[in-house]
């Protein structure tokens, strides 16, 4: 007997077998070109639709219109300008510090502005690179419409600032040390060790200003911060007149002016969130 497959179909072939003779042995064959992909999908890959209007709509309708840009570009500026205005407006009271500072002259104008870019270097630009971190948790959490979310985010943050203001903390305290081996003027040094002695407080109200700032820039919300840094500018003014002018506090007052507006920006942030209901969709116990 001899198996033949040549197709998915066998086919036997029976021949008689001679006498005397030895049985063959069976043979199977397969022709595997000839077989066919009975797996073969079924579905075949859809056919372009040749129909050229169609292909005019979906472009289209997928390229913005004239008055979507215009609606984008409105959004973003209303989103962007209170921003900037901030970032002015913040950066400005450097400015008023460094004009007091000339007043008293030349030796704590250069003391001053010593210790000013110490402390941007050493210690408000690492908090603030810090702080950057929660934005993009901030914003994926309210997208998501995970609102509690943020407030987790705001309290773990406002502790690992507070924590990373301590180490930094040593580190001005010991800023005479550090500019005397750098073989600067000793008296210039003196001077930026007390302004830095009393921009302390500062690093850790920057340590709650950063996180809140981002905690409501990225749910769209920009004015409250402002408007506590106009507030906090104009009584930075202020301030500095009764410290630096009537009281004579010399470089000390104008550090502690600095410190006492950015608590008075703080203050005020918090008054302005509170009052309005601000935190209430997202405001949970900190754990």
């Amino acid at each position: 007997m001899i198996i033949t497959m040549c197709n998915p179909i066998a086919t036997i072939a029976v021949t008689s077998e001679k006498p005397n003779q030895q049985p063959q042995t069976g043979h199977l064959y397969f022709d595997m070109l000839s077989l066919r992909n009975t797996t073969k999908d079924q579905q075949e890959t859809p056919k372009p639709d040749p129909d050229p209007e169609k292909q005019t709509q979906f472009t289209h309708s997928s390229s913005p219109t004239v008055s979507e840009i215009i609606m984008e570009s409105k959004a973003l500026f209303n989103l962007s300008l209170p921003i900037a205005l901030t970032g002015l407006i913040l950066y400005s009271r450097s400015v008023l510090s460094m004009l007091f500072l000339g007043h008293l002259g030349d030796v704590e104008l250069a003391a001053g502005s010593l210790a000013i870019a110490f402390a941007n270097i050493t210690g408000y630009s690492v908090l603030s690179g810090l702080a950057l971190g929660m934005e993009p948790l901030c914003s994926q959490a309210f997208g998501a419409r995970r609102p509690k979310l943020l407030s987790l985010t705001l309290h773990r943050s406002v502790i690992f600032l507070l924590v990373s203001a301590i180490p930094i903390t040593f580190f001005w305290l010991n800023i005479s040390t550090i500019l005397l081996y750098l073989h600067q003027d000793p008296t210039i040094t003196r001077l930026a060790h007390t302004y830095l002695i009393f921009s302390l407080p500062d690093l850790f109200t920057n340590s709650f200003i950063h996180p809140i700032r981002i905690y409501l820039r990225a749910q769209g919300i920009t004015h409250p911060l402002t408007l506590a840094s106009l507030a906090g500018t104009i009584l930075h003014l202020a301030i500095n007149f009764l410290f630096v002018s009537h009281l004579r506090f010399g470089v000390a007052g104008v550090a502690a002016a600095s410190a006492a507006s950015n608590f008075v920006v703080l203050a005020a942030l918090v008054l302005y969130v509170w009052a309005c209901g601000l935190h209430v969709p997202t405001w949970t116990a900190p754990s």
